[in-house]
C-alpha cells in the first residue's frame, strides 16, 4: 500500500489553576459545569474515548476510541487535570498510544509537546530548552517511552525551535503549509521556493537545523484541514472520508494525505465531530483505498528525500509570522476591536523575566548545584510532589549539607521560574480583550513570579510590574489595562499563608474545614475552639499553615465570629498566643458581651478578618449556603405553600394549553426543579420520583434549566455507570441506569449516553473479557442485553 492517511488531533486548554492554590476555581462562564476543563472533557476528550459509529436507524454498531487510530498531542498541563478529575478520560488516552502501537508497527500515536504552550520562536534559548525537556519528560512519565515527535504550541517555529527538539531527540514536528519557503528535490543542489498554493504537503521534508543535524517535518493539507475546522465537514463523516481520500495525486512515490486540526474541533466545537471522526476512520479501514497510519511509522517507512527551508517565525495561526503575541499585528477575533494592548504586555512581562533571572541564579545558586540544570528537572516535582521525589531531587541537584530552609528558598526559586514561564502561555495575547480569562490567567502567574522575587530578595518587583502594565490596554476610549485586572481581579484571587489561615478560621464557623488536601496548603490545627450562643456562632484556633509547593510554614492564632448576615468578622496574628492569652479569649467566647469578645479579639488578635473574600471561590459558595441554609429553607417553605394552594388552577391552566402567568409558575418550577434535581441528585437516584417531578412540569407546562438538569442526570448516570464497573451483577443499578437512560432521553433528543453506551458495549459484544466472564458467571447475561436495547446497542440474536 503506497496511500496513507493520518489525522492529527492538538488537544489543548490553557492552564486555569489559580496560580497560589494549584487549583481550577469555579468559571461562570462555563456553566452548568464547573470550569471549562469540565466542560470540555464533557463535551470532547472522554468522548473520543469511547467513540460510536450508528447505522440508518441510530442503532449503535461500534464504539471504539479514536486516539488509537489517530495521531494526536495533548497539552501536559491539560493531561495532570485530566489525570486528578478525569481519570477514565485520561486512561483511554494513555491506553490508546499503546493500541496504536499494535496498530503502527509499533509506533505510538501519541505526540509530545513543547510544556507550557508559550510561543517558542519568541522564547529566549534557555525557555525553549526547558520548555522541550519538559514536554519530553512528562510524555516520558505518562507515556512510558521517549517521544519521536514534538507538536510546537500554535506552530510556531524557528530553526532555533527545531534545533531545540532535535537535541533532545525528537525526529519530526507538524508545520502549517504556509510556513515553507523553499524546497530542493533529491539530486538537486537548489531550493525552489514555494507557497501553500504549490507546496506537495504528501511526504515528508527535512529541514536542517545546524550543526550538521536535522529534523523532518510534516507540512499538513491545510484546505482539507480548514474544511475540518470552518467548514462544517464534519457534519458528515463519509463526506468526511471521502474528502481525505480525495486527496491523492496517483503518483509511483507513497502519499501521505494528513491533516492537522484542535482536537477539540471534535465534539466541542462540533457537537458529535468525534463520530463523524469515527465513521471516517472506520469508512476508510473498510474501503482498503488507503492505509491509516501514523506520523512515526511513515517516517519509518519512507524517510525524506527532499528538503525544505522555512520561514522563521511562524506560525498555523497568525497570518503575520508571530505577531499575534507581540503587536497589535491585525488578527483579532472580531472587526471593531483593538489589541494595541498585546505589545506592552509582552513588553512589561520580559522586563520582569529580565529582573528575575538573575535573582534565580543568585538564589538558587547558593542551595542548587547549576541552577539551570536543576531548573529543567524541576518538571520530576511539578509532576509528583511527594516526599520522597523531593528527596531524590535534592540528592541530585542540591549542594552538600543543605538544610529545610535551603530547600524553601531553592523550591520558592523554582517556583518563580515555572510561574515566570507560565506567565508566556500564549492563550494571554489569543483574544481581543486584556481582560478576558486568558489573559487574566496570564497575569496571574506573573504577580506570582514578582511575589516570589521580593520573598527571595527583599527587593519590590510588583510595583514596577504594575506600572509597566498600565499601558498595556486597547486604543479605546477609556479601555482597562492589565494593571486594573491585577488590581480588581488577579489580587482578589491571591492566597498566601495568612489568607490561607483567614480563609480556615472563617470556614471553622461553619463546618470543619478538611485539613489535608486543602487546595495549595495545608493547615495543622494546634488548638481549636468553637461554641454557639445566643444565635452567635464563635471559633478560635492556633494553626499551622504550610505551602504545599514551596513547603513555607507559619503559624497563626485566630478568632471569628458571625452573628447573622453576609459577612464576619474576627481577628488573626502571626504566632500561637501563650497559653494565658489563649484562655483569656476562650473565656471571652464562651460568656463575653458581643462587644467585650470583639475588645478582647482587637487587643490580642490585631490583624483584621471582615471578608468572606478571604476564602478561595469555591469554598466561599460554601460558607454562603451554610451562612443563608435558614433563609432558603424559609423561603422553600413559602414557595410550597403558594404552589399547593395554586396547584388545582395550574394543573387547569396546563389541560387547557395556557400557560400560567409568571408569578404563579414561579413557584411550581422552584418546588418541582427541586425535587426532580433532589431525586436524580440523590445517591443511588431515585428515577421514579424524578419521572414524578417531570410529569408534572411537563403537564403544567413549566419552564426549568435544561442545562443544570441535563448535568445532573449526566452525573448520576455516571456514578451508577460507576457502580456498575465495581459489580456488573448489581441488578438494582442495572435497572436503575435503565430508568436513567429513559428519563435522560425524556429530557433532551440529543443526551449523551457514551459512557454507559461504551460500558455495555463491552458488556455485550467483548466477549473475551472479564467483565463478560463476570456477567456469565452471575447469570445477568438477559439484564445486560435488555439494557443494551434500552441504549440502543444492536445486539445479534
Amino acid at each position: 500500500m503506497s496511500r496513507f492517511v493520518c489525522i492529527h488531533g492538538h488537544f489543548y486548554q490553557p492552564p486555569r489553576e489559580n496560580a497560589w492554590l494549584e487549583a481550577v476555581e469555579r468559571q461562570d462562564s462555563a456553566h452548568p459545569f464547573h470550569d471549562w476543563n469540565e466542560r470540555i472533557d464533557n463535551e470532547c476528550y472522554g468522548p473520543n474515548g469511547r467513540a460510536r459509529i450508528l447505522d440508518g436507524s441510530d442503532q449503535v454498531v461500534a464504539i471504539t476510541n479514536n486516539y488509537a487510530a489517530m495521531s494526536y498531542n495533548f497539552g501536559p498541563t491539560l493531561l495532570s487535570w485530566l489525570e486528578l478529575h478525569a481519570p477514565r478520560t485520561y486512561a483511554s488516552v494513555l491506553e490508546a498510544d499503546k493500541k496504536s502501537q499494535k496498530r503502527f508497527g509499533g509506533h505510538g500515536s501519541a505526540m509530545a509537546q513543547a510544556w507550557g504552550h508559550l510561543i517558542m520562536p519568541l522564547c529566549d534559548e534557555r525557555d525553549r530548552r526547558t520548555q522541550t525537556v519538559w514536554g519530553v519528560r512528562d510524555f516520558e512519565r505518562r507515556y512510558g517511552r521517549k517521544p519521536a515527535g514534538m507538536w510546537l504550541p500554535e506552530t510556531a517555529a524557528c530553526t532555533a525551535s527545531l534545533r531545540a527538539l532535535v537535541e533532545q531527540g525528537i525526529t519530526f514536528t507538524i508545520l502549517s503549509p504556509r510556513q515553507a519557503k523553499a524546497l530542493q528535490a533529491p539530486g538537486h543542489k537548489t531550493f525552489t521556493p514555494v507557497d501553500e498554493g504549490t507546496l506537495d504537503t504528501r511526504r515528508a521534508y527535512r529541514v536542517d537545523v545546524g550543526g550538521g543535524k536535522s529534523i523532518a517535518v510534516f507540512f499538513y493539507d491545510g484546505a482539507t484541514s480548514q474544511a475540518i475546522a470552518f467548514e462544517r465537514l464534519l457534519s458528515n463523516g463519509d463526506a468526511f472520508a471521502r474528502r481525505l481520500l480525495a486527496g491523492f495525486r496517483g503518483g509511483k512515490d507513497a502519499e501521505l494525505v494528513h491533516v492537522a486540526t484542535d482536537g477539540e474541533t471534535y465534539g466541542h466545537h462540533h457537537r458529535y465531530g468525534e463520530m463523524a471522526l469515527a465513521y471516517a476512520i472506520e469508512r476508510i479501514e473498510r474501503g482498503g483505498e488507503a492505509r491509516l497510519t501514523n506520523y512515526a511509522e511513515f517516517l519509518a517507512l519512507h524517510p525524506p528525500t527532499w528538503e525544505a527551508k522555512i520561514h522563521e517565525n511562524t506560525s498555523w495561526s497568525c497570518a503575520h509570522g508571530v505577531g499575534r503575541w507581540s503587536e497589535d499585528c491585525g488578527c483579532r477575533m472580531a472587526g471593531d476591536t483593538s489589541q494595541a494592548w498585546r505589545g506592552p504586555l509582552r513588553r512589561s512581562l520580559d522586563a520582569l523575566r529580565d529582573r528575575v533571572d538573575p535573582l534565580f541564579e543568585r538564589v538558587a545558586g547558593s542551595a542548587l548545584r547549576d541552577p539551570w540544570a536543576a531548573r529543567d528537572a524541576y518538571v520530576d516535582l511539578v509532576v509528583d510532589r511527594s516526599r520522597e521525589r523531593v528527596d531524590a531531587f535534592f540528592d541530585a541537584h542540591g549542594v552538600a549539607g543543605l538544610d529545610a530552609a535551603g530547600r524553601r528558598r531553592a523550591l520558592e526559586a523554582l517556583e518563580m521560574q515555572r510561574h515566570r514561564m507560565l506567565m508566556y502561555t500564549s492563550c494571554g495575547w489569543f483574544f481581543d480583550d486584556v481582560t478576558g480569562l486568558e489573559t487574566t490567567q496570564v497575569l496571574q502567574y506573573a504577580r506570582r513570579a514578582a511575589e516570589l522575587a521580593e520573598g527571595l530578595s527583599g527587593e519590590s518587583l510588583v510595583p514596577g510590574l504594575l506600572t509597566a502594565l498600565e499601558s498595556a490596554r486597547s486604543a479605546a476610549p477609556n479601555a482597562r489595562s492589565a494593571r486594573w485586572v491585577i488590581d480588581h481581579h488577579v489580587d482578589r484571587t491571591r492566597v498566601d499563608l495568612r489568607r490561607a489561615a483567614e480563609g480556615h478560621a472563617i470556614a471553622s464557623l461553619f463546618y470543619r474545614p478538611t485539613h489535608v488536601g486543602r487546595p495549595g496548603f495545608t493547615l495543622e490545627e494546634r488548638t481549636a475552639h468553637s461554641t454557639r450562643r445566643d444565635g452567635v456562632r464563635f471559633s478560635a484556633g492556633r494553626v499551622d499553615v504550610r505551602c504545599s509547593v514551596t513547603t513555607a510554614v507559619e503559624s497563626y492564632s485566630f478568632a471569628v465570629l458571625h452573628d447573622g448576615g453576609p459577612s464576619v468578622e474576627g481577628g488573626i496574628t502571626a504566632g500561637h498566643l501563650e497559653d494565658d492569652a489563649w484562655s483569656e479569649l476562650v473565656a471571652s467566647l464562651e460568656s463575653g458581651t458581643l462587644d467585650e469578645v470583639r475588645a478582647t479579639t482587637a487587643r490580642l488578635l490585631p490583624g483584621r478578618i471582615e471578608s468572606l473574600r478571604s476564602l478561595p471561590f469555591d469554598e466561599r459558595l460554601r460558607v454562603v449556603d451554610r451562612i443563608i441554609a435558614d433563609d432558603v429553607q424559609r423561603a422553600q417553605a413559602a414557595y410550597r405553600a403558594l404552589f399547593e394552594e395554586n396547584a388545582p388552577l395550574l394543573h387547569e391552566l396546563g389541560a387547557m394549553g395556557v400557560r400560567p402567568p409568571r408569578a404563579l409558575s414561579a413557584a411550581t418550577r422552584i418546588v418541582l426543579e427541586g425535587e426532580l434535581l433532589a431525586a436524580i441528585e440523590a445517591d443511588p437516584p431515585h428515577p421514579g420520583r424524578a419521572v414524578e417531578a417531570l410529569d408534572a412540569i411537563q403537564r403544567d407546562r413549566i419552564r426549568i434549566d435544561d442545562a443544570a438538569l441535563s448535568l445532573a442526570l449526566d452525573r448520576a448516570i455516571d456514578r451508577t455507570c460507576a457502580t456498575l464497573e465495581r459489580d456488573v451483577c448489581d441488578d438494582d443499578a442495572i435497572t436503575r441506569l435503565a430508568e436513567l437512560v429513559k428519563l435522560a432521553r425524556r429530557v433532551s433528543g440529543h443526551f449523551d449516553l457514551s459512557r454507559p453506551q461504551a460500558l455495555a458495549w463491552e458488556a455485550t459484544h467483548e466477549l473475551e473479557g472479564a467483565t463478560c466472564r463476570a456477567i456469565d458467571q452471575g447469570g445477568r447475561r438477559d439484564a445486560w442485553r435488555a439494557l443494551a436495547g434500552v441504549l440502543r446497542i444492536r445486539v445479534s440474536k
